[in-house]
């Protein structure tokens, strides 16, 4: 069965190092790997300071390495659509450059990942693939891409179908404006399939999982907090917290010792925050990791003597219940006395829950910031929280 990796976190925080040495160290344990980039700034080829391009390319033994590009994406899998879109705009008076330039839809980057995905699996093209994934936002667009579609689909599709085939055979003899052809249609029906194949693939803990990538601070951390929630949301596993750029103790230099001094206060917050999930440590380098050598310095740092695709957790500890009424939040707990005395309260947007000395934030959806909460409840090993879906005072 493949193995998918998705690193994700905030801008600048190392995500393509991260994914390189786990893809590197992959490779050198016999998987046959690939490592995709899905961010449009790619910066696969500057870390292995080689030239990967937008198809499988072979940079090492049982390595190739994939940046995603639109253009040729749209050439492969979608002309019809893409046709239709440019003389849909030319027939309106654009130019055909700014024309074709407009057929490229928001979103096609991402849609085009997801499609290569589902062909390599269903291929088995490769023992494990490990996204290098764009910052937060845009990954938490291209996961829940799927999902967001399959709405519109169901809502949309068949009616639009259907009265454009009526309009094709009455308005459209006299109509300047393009109607989409019968393929165009299929391509679009194509898409949606391969969208209800890859969800399955993107949920299922023993294929897919994520590893949220964190700087010790605290703006990072803020934000990672943010995207755990909103994977959870969405119902994806994560794994793994990788802690990278962690500064050594006692350099003997005031001014790195104060900075140190920080991280080490926000590695607590950390461990507040992500709980018991599992967490691994990458090193500051007086180097950038550029090149074979230092990836594998920072494969050995970062994963001992472990295997690089050890699944670490299967487990989804916040999980989101709604009702009509009610919105529940799960949390996983474990260990804790059933009688024992449990403390939940949200500052801001925040969800605060006290265990004795321990403490846990997280990071609640916009949509329930201003929520109160209802009820709390500890069984099972998992407090579950539930909100008023009717109350946002």
């Amino acid at each position: 069965m493949t193995r998918i990796i998705i690193y994700t976190g905030k801008g600048g925080v190392g995500k393509t190092s991260i994914a390189s040495a786990t893809a590197l160290a992959s490779a050198i344990k016999g998987y046959k790997t690939l490592l995709l980039s899905t961010d449009s700034a790619h910066s696969t080829s500057d870390s292995f300071d080689t030239s990967i391009g937008p198809r499988p390319t072979k940079i090492y033994k049982n390595l190739w390495a994939q940046e995603i590009d639109v253009i040729t994406e749209i050439e492969d899998n979608w002309k019809d659509l893409s046709n239709y879109l440019a003389m849909l705009f030319s027939s309106i008076g654009l130019s055909d450059v700014k024309s074709k330039e407009l057929a490229i839809l928001p979103g096609m980057d991402f849609v085009a990942a997801l499609f290569n995905i589902n062909r390599y699996i269903k291929n088995n093209d490769f023992d494990t693939i490990i996204m290098d994934t764009a910052p937060t936002a845009d990954t938490l667009r291209l996961l829940s891409f799927p999902n967001i579609a399959e709405w519109y689909f169901k809502r949309f599709f068949y009616v639009n179908k259907y009265a454009t085939k009526v309009a094709r055979a009455t308005m459209g003899k006299v109509m300047k404006t393009p109607l989409p052809t019968d393929n165009v249609f299929d391509s679009f029906e194509e898409i949606y399939g391969y969208f209800q194949s890859i969800q399955n693939i993107l949920t299922d803990p023993e294929i897919t999982t994520v590893r949220l990538v964190v700087n010790p601070e605290k703006m990072v951390i803020s934000e990672t907090q943010r995207a755990f929630t909103y994977l959870s949301l969405y119902d994806f596993t994560v794994e793994a917290i990788v802690i990278n750029r962690v500064m050594p103790s006692n350099t003997g230099n005031n001014f790195f010792d104060i900075k140190q001094k920080e991280q080490e206060n926000n590695m607590k917050i950390i461990e507040e925050s992500f709980g018991d999930i599992y967490k691994l440590y990458a090193p500051m380098y007086s180097h950038e990791i550029i090149g074979l050598d230092y990836l594998i310095k920072l494969a050995n740092d970062l994963f001992k003597n472990d295997d690089p695709l050890k699944v670490y957790s299967k487990e989804k500890s916040i999980h989101f219940i709604e009702t009509k009424k009610n919105t529940t939040i799960s949390i996983l707990i474990p260990f804790i006395d059933e009688n024992g005395v449990i403390e939940a309260y949200i500052s801001h947007d925040i969800l605060h829950i006290r265990v004795g000395s321990y403490r846990r934030s997280i990071a609640l959806p916009l949509s329930m910031a201003k929520s109160k909460i209802k009820e709390a409840k500890y069984k099972n090993q998992h407090l579950n929280i539930s909100f008023d879906n009717g109350d946002k005072k």
